[in-house]
């Protein structure tokens, strides 16, 4: 009889395994009608359904400095309370009202990211029920050559799922 586990094995060797994130969409919880993602809309590690945006809502485009943005998933805990942890960020350069105007925008209010990466796969991090929370920090280096950034990160716990992706057919509303 073979086990209750399943066999899990690294990428196929010749193929492309290529990091990194291309692109943030982000939107607040507050621009959806009900929560979003549920297990009901999850099938074989997808999601099947796009968000339920309130008329009129898209997720905003974050566009970060090359090779900046990362998304990073953990599971962890005693066995019978294990949780999942989602987190990422993206670093913009330079500083100006104009961009900290926008990081402010996610002041005390939670979200939801998806992150696509380097192949065109679309993970979603967070939830309407248990949003991500927003940091960010400004630098402006110390000489001429240091890094001038705004570095946005995002974080949540408690997850009853792993960054999920969504499935290939669903196209997000954009601009």
């Amino acid at each position: 009889m073979p086990s209750s586990f399943s066999a899990l094995k690294y990428r196929a060797r010749g193929e492309a395994n290529i990091g990194g994130i291309a692109s943030i969409l982000v939107f607040s919880t507050e621009d959806l009608t009900a929560e979003w993602p549920t297990k009901a809309v999850i099938a074989s590690g997808k999601i099947t359904t796009l968000p339920p945006f309130v008329t009129g809502k898209f997720p905003a485009t974050l566009t970060g400095d090359i090779d900046s943005a990362n998304i990073k998933h953990a599971r962890k805990g005693a066995l019978g309370y294990q949780n999942h942890s989602h987190e990422g960020g993206v670093k913009f350069a330079g500083i100006s009202a104009e961009q900290i105007t926008a990081a402010e925008a996610t002041f005390n209010t939670g979200g939801i990211v998806i992150a696509i990466d380097m192949e065109g796969r679309r993970w979603v991090l967070g939830s309407r029920l248990r949003p991500l929370t927003f940091e960010y920090d400004t630098q402006t280096g110390a000489k001429a050559d240091d890094a001038k950034q705004l570095d946005l990160k995002f974080k949540g716990d408690g997850y009853a799922w792993p960054i999920l992706e969504l499935t290939d057919t669903l196209v997000i509303p954009t601009a």
